[in-house]
């Protein structure tokens, strides 16, 4: 039986997945082996069945193992030592260390990075591209030690395909050049930083795709979506590069519906989460403030905008968004209603 150390700062999943490393090399399993299944591992490490699905889930990211619905999870290829796994990151960007610090955008960066290197162990190594200075090749980063580069906001497209051509694994954060199809990434957020700096554990991985950025409103107490127009922009060209060089298809670039965040009247404080007007019941010709809204435009946007006062749209706290229409002479007999009332779902409390 493994102990595990239950705390905020290494996940269990995580731990697992480590243990589950460590069993691979200890049985010394070869590229096509198969692993025991979750019922032997649920035994032998004292977690729930759950805990290990996420933990495979972290093994299959990083390409190490592969499963197969009815089979079972096989290895593709070998652990690697302890001494190939990256312990030190170097974070390049434009500006002086000033800048990155007060500049709140770029701080919620950085505060991504630094959290999740803390996770895997890792040390973080500042450099500074000052105005004026000369730009930073890989050997000169490479002789401080460093085996992983990111690469913030930086938009010289030579430097980055200079970076990508040595080798060395290297995330481009909010920058997209068609040069480099394969070796960047654009988010927003600390939260987007943190779930993909693990792409750089494993030296060699060079596919690293586009992750959307997700924030918090405490308000609501929801994650919620947010897409600004220059992040769309940076996204669609991220999507155009991939789809030029065969790596995704046309399907993949198909706007697809998403929520839609309002905030309530002014004589309200309640923040919610709107559902798919789908689920919700709207029609679109039935209200045209609702209509031109950008969010029924198939577009991926989240507009923050002041709901209408109407009494026909409400907000809750639970994240539900309902519609009722008042009875009226002109309108068809409909089931009674009250406004604020939830299609098939309890009032709240």
């Amino acid at each position: 039986m493994k102990l595990f150390i239950r705390n905020e700062k290494i996940r269990l999943r995580e731990q697992v997945a480590d243990r589950i490393r460590e069993l691979i090399v200890r049985e010394d399993l070869q590229p096509g082996d198969t692993l025991p299944i979750y019922l032997d591992l649920r035994k032998k490490f004292d977690v729930s069945v759950v805990t290990l699905k996420r933990s495979m889930d972290i093994l299959a990211a990083e390409g190490l193992v592969r499963r197969v619905r009815g089979r079972g999870t096989f290895l593709v290829k070998p652990v690697p030592p302890e001494s190939q796994r990256i312990s030190q990151i170097g974070v390049v960007f434009y500006g002086s260390r000033r800048l990155l610090f007060t500049q709140a955008y770029l701080m919620e960066i950085f505060q991504g990075v630094l959290l999740r290197a803390d996770e895997i162990g890792a040390d973080l190594r500042i450099f500074s591209l000052v105005s004026g200075q000369t730009v930073l090749t890989p050997e000169q980063v490479l002789t401080d030690g460093v085996q992983g580069v990111i690469l913030l906001g930086i938009v010289n497209q030579d430097c980055v395909v200079h970076f990508a051509a040595e080798g060395v694994p290297t995330v481009v954060l909010d920058y997209c050049t068609d040069a480099a199809p394969l070796d960047y990434l654009m988010c927003e957020n600390a939260e987007a930083v943190r779930r993909t700096v693990q792409h750089l554990v494993d030296l060699g991985h060079k596919r690293i795709d586009y992750v959307d950025g997700w924030t918090t409103d405490p308000l609501a107490g929801e994650v919620l979506y947010f897409e600004s127009p220059d992040v769309r922009e940076r996204r669609t060209s991220y999507e155009r590069a991939m789809a030029s060089a065969g790596l995704i298809s046309s399907q993949a670039r198909q706007p697809r519906h998403r929520s839609m965040w309002r905030r309530a009247p002014a004589v309200s404080t309640d923040v919610g989460f709107g559902i798919p007007r789908r689920r919700a019941g709207v029609r679109r010709r039935s209200d045209p403030t609702i209509s031109e809204s950008p969010a029924w435009q198939g577009t991926r946007t989240n507009p923050v905008r002041a709901m209408p006062a109407s009494p026909r749209w409400r907000i809750f706290r639970g994240g539900a968004l309902a519609s009722c229409r008042r009875r009226s002479a002109e309108t068809r007999p409909s089931p009674a209603c009250r406004p604020g009332d939830r299609w098939g779902l309890p009032r709240p409390k």
